[in-house]
């Protein structure tokens, strides 16, 4: 087994398989429905169930996993975690005619899922399980080369890691929106192409996870307490690429 640790840059830690922690497997089923309604109009729908069997976590990420006391010096690796997945997923894509000779295409999906953990407390939400997500988006081709993207993606938040309760409360909301702007023109028999793009436009503060951060409080002698603190994805990200092809 390859190890990853949260958030810890370093080399790759490997874990040997033996007789007593076989080695991960997965199994699953779907079936989906798909149908061109127009020229223009493509929809689908899939369902899907997965299970899961002999994963690892390790009890510091995973704290919902193990919550005894001294859990993680006396088990730090919970190597006998199986999963449960299932979902439906709905998309539907719409070229749409072109408006002052720019061309549309829409595409919106959305998605109903779960998925559980089974450890030594029962059967527990993943941390990073996300009960609906949607998305939306917009490409269209203007005039004189340009073109322009955008996507908005909203979903629920994630269980609270800090909560060790069954049926833990969610960290907030996550909604995001990505535009860029592509111009591609013909210069001496080459082809230019330039995109400026931003991540997460709005600049929201989308919460990713929590952790519990040590702090140090002021006395004779200090105190030290652990403060819940809600870890954001990226923030507002621009970007610029110049592409060259001859």
């Amino acid at each position: 087994h390859r190890l990853y640790f949260d958030g810890q840059p370093g080399a790759s830690v490997w874990v040997t398989t033996d007789d007593d922690e076989g080695p991960t497997r997965s199994e699953g089923a779907s079936a989906g429905l798909a149908w061109r309604m127009s020229r223009r109009h493509v929809a689908q729908v899939e369902a899907y169930a997965r299970r899961y069997e002999n994963l690892r976590q390790h009890a510091t990420s995973a704290v919902v996993i193990r919550r005894g006391v001294g859990s993680v010096v006396a088990a730090p690796w919970a190597s006998d975690v199986a999963g449960r997945g299932r979902g439906v997923e709905a998309l539907v894509r719409s070229a749409l005619p072109s408006v002052l000779g720019a061309a549309l295409d829409v595409t919106a999906a959305y998605t109903l899922a779960r998925m559980d953990l089974r450890g030594a407390d029962g059967d527990l939400r993943a941390p990073d399980d996300r009960t609906h997500q949607a998305r939306l988006g917009l490409t269209a081709a203007l005039p004189m080369g340009l073109g322009l993207d955008l996507a908005w993606a909203s979903a629920t938040g994630v269980p609270d890691p800090l909560d060790g309760s069954a049926s833990p409360g969610s960290l907030g909301g996550y909604h995001r929106l990505d535009a860029a702007v592509r111009l591609a023109r013909r210069v001496r028999g080459s082809e230019v192409r330039a995109t400026l793009s931003a991540y997460n436009l709005l600049n929201r503060q989308n919460p990713w996870t929590r952790e519990a951060v040590p702090v140090v409080q002021g006395g004779r002698p200090p105190l030290v307490t652990l403060v819940p603190v809600d870890v954001y994805d990226l923030g507002l990200t621009p970007s610029f690429e110049i592409a060259v092809r001859w």
